[in-house]
């Protein structure tokens, strides 16, 4: 994984809602993907079954539960 958010950015990377691939840093504190090119889809989020980059931002996001 080459790009990496923190876990305080309020991003879909970080959000439970977002399903794209990622992993968590071995501190909890980042969240690792491979581009923003890669999309995700929003599961239950504000853009509910459509396909997000990881920067992508709404206002219903919740924190990824394995995120400190």
């Amino acid at each position: 994984m080459s790009t990496s958010k923190p876990s305080t950015w309020q991003v879909c990377a970080t959000c439970t809602h977002w399903a794209g691939s990622r992993d968590v840093s071995t501190f909890r504190d980042r969240v690792e993907y491979d581009s923003d090119r890669v999309r995700g889809e929003c599961v239950g989020g504000g853009w509910n079954r459509t396909e997000r980059s990881p920067s992508a931002t709404c206002a219903q996001w919740v924190k990824w539960s394995v995120l400190k």
